[in-house]
């Protein structure tokens, strides 16, 4: 084989992986901004396929019924930290998954809403929580545990993106 015939191949392999590439980041890949204090990151790197789930991925997931309309058309976007198989128990008045507990937000001195029930957490089901303590996540047994189907997205935090409203006055939006 000649060199000539060996670049042409390699250009053209190389250029059809590429090709590849940059239709499935264009089809699948989306940058989710984070428009709570739930979560410390400002914005997450996400991808609809394939939906690899771990401890501590950040999911994006439609909202639970308990919002009732007040998110229609925006995604939750949460901490992964239960999946199927682990123990939800109880500390005190925090709900404790794979050795992490997240406390719940008081109101006269009790949890503001139901927590979450102790136990296993079936096949089908993952636990999503936030990281600041006024989250509104799998700790409530109205939140409650979310179904692997309703999962938009998966990903991870993108580090020293500027915060939304940053974004928001570049683009001339109201913020």
């Amino acid at each position: 084989m000649t060199a000539r015939v060996f670049f042409r191949r390699s250009f053209i392999v190389c250029g059809s992986l590429i090709a590849v590439a940059g239709y499935w980041g264009l089809a699948n890949l989306q940058i989710t901004l984070n428009g709570s204090s739930s979560l410390p990151e400002t914005a997450y790197l996400q991808w609809h396929w394939p939906q690899i789930l771990w401890h501590g991925a950040v999911v994006a997931i439609e909202p639970p019924a308990v919002f009732h309309g007040r998110l229609d058309g925006m995604a939750v976007v949460k901490r992964l930290e239960g999946m199927p198989g682990d123990r939800i128990d109880h500390q005190g008045h925090s709900v404790c998954v794979v050795d992490r507990c997240y406390g719940p937000l008081f109101e006269d001195s009790e949890p503001f809403a139901p927590l979450l029930d102790e136990g296993e957490i079936p096949e089908g089901k993952v636990a999503l929580f936030g990281d600041a303590a006024n989250s509104f996540d799998s700790r409530y047994a109205s939140f409650g545990l979310i179904s692997v189907e309703d999962i938009q997205a998966v990903g991870i935090a993108l580090d020293g993106f500027p915060h939304w409203t940053e974004v928001a006055a570049w683009l001339g939006l109201p913020h």
